[in-house]
Parts: structure tokens; sequence; C-alpha cells
């Protein structure tokens, strides 16, 4: 507006740069900016070996470790960059898990970034659309021997399509059972999933199937319909 002329100078990025300092090319991350964001951590490592953090506002290192371990992936390795090129300068690795029951956090004035891995703990599914094989699933009853309802593959099939659900969808399965509709909403849509199921047996098989999916995207909420104290705000 002044009519000065300029050249813009870029410097050295954080990706860059934490990718040479850990010895991982980025060219294959996954770029996660939670600065001043509210994010879903579990549905961002979703599909990807490698997800990397800026961190910043309502998202430090230390609630990327903690939502980790609540959804099963805690084995995750997590490489922890705090304050880049300044003196106090602090590389912590080690796996999500371990980080949380070291009560692992980054001091409030430090700037982070966090690199996952999950590649370790990536699983294959059976094909790539909705209506996985029954067979497929984790199965299990309750105390009284009754078994743990699960949605059969052509219902799930079809529901699922008539949902057409998206990646920025939140979705509420209610009475999730074994979790079947829940696994296969969080691997095919990719959305953020609620797992509601008042059965704490239920529940245990519900994390089970989570953790052989991977569908790390699934919280799962013990309670009962009507949903006034369960249902996330």
């Amino acid at each position: 507006e002044r009519g000065w002329s300029y050249r813009v100078m870029p410097g050295v990025s954080t990706v860059a740069a934490v990718s040479a300092k850990i010895g991982i090319p980025w060219q294959d991350w996954k770029l996660v900016s939670a600065h001043g964001r509210n994010i879903d951590v579990c549905r961002e490592v979703l599909g990807s070996a490698l997800t990397f953090f800026l961190c910043g506002g309502s998202i430090q290192a230390q609630d990327i470790v903690a939502a980790l371990c609540q959804r099963g992936a805690g084995q995750a390795q997590v490489y922890v960059i705090e304050n880049l090129y300044a003196p106090t300068e602090k590389l912590t690795v080690s796996s999500a898990q371990q980080l949380h029951d070291d009560s692992f956090a980054v001091a409030a004035e430090s700037l982070a970034a966090v690199l996952v891995d999950t590649s370790a703990l990536h699983v294959a599914v059976p094909q790539n659309v909705s209506g996985l094989p029954d067979d497929w699933f984790i199965r299990g009853e309750y105390e009284n021997g009754r078994p743990v309802p699960m949605t059969k593959q052509y219902i799930r099939a079809a529901v699922l399509a008539k949902l057409a659900l998206k990646a920025d969808d939140v979705f509420f399965d209610i009475g999730a059972g074994t979790g079947s509709v829940s696994i296969e909403a969080a691997l095919f849509a990719q959305c953020s999933v609620y797992a509601i199921e008042k059965e704490a047996a239920a529940c245990e098989l519900i994390a089970a199937n989570r953790e052989k999916a991977a569908a790390w995207n699934i919280e799962i909420i013990e309670g009962s319909a009507p949903l006034h104290s369960v249902v996330p705000t």
C-alpha cells in the first residue's frame, strides 16, 4: 500500500528441521496443525503411519500422548521436540504409554512439535469397503452366558451406505454391542465415532475389536440412553 518493494525469505520449516534431527524423511508424513485448533488426535493418525503435529493452544504434547493411550494406541512411538533450535531444545522419544506412565508434560512456556509413528500398530483388514465378514470380529458373552449382539454383515453394509458418512462427521453408535458398526464407520469414513454401550462386558469387547482394527478414532462410553450425562459436548 505504501509502494515499498519486498522479498519473502522463508526460514527452515519446523517439519524439515525435525525430519533432519531425527533422521526420518518427512515426505510421507501427514501434517496436522493443532495450533489454536481443537482436533481429534486419534482420527488424525488413522490411516497414516507417521503423523506430525504442530502443537499450540489447547492441544499440547501431553494431550496427544493421553489421547493415544485412551484409545488403545499406547504402543505408538512418539517423538517430542521442545523449543527447536533454542538453548533449551529437548528431544524425547518413547512409546505413548511410557510417556503417559511417566506423567510426561511440556512446560507451559515451551513450543513443541510431535511426530507419532503408528507403523508397528497398523493391521490389515480383509477389504477396503464396508461389510466386513462377521467372523472377522472378536465375539464374546455377557456374564450370564448370553452372546453380546452384533449387527450382521449385510445390515452393516446397507446402513453405512445409506448414512454416507464423511470424515468431518460425528457418528454415535448407541447400543454398540461388539462394536462392529462403530469399527466400520471408523475405518471407512474415518470420522469421529462414539460407541455408547451400557454393558461393561460389551465395552471390553468393543475395546478389543478397536485394537484389532486399529480404529483409534472410536471413543467408548459406558452408559445408558437417554444420554444427557454421556454425550460429549
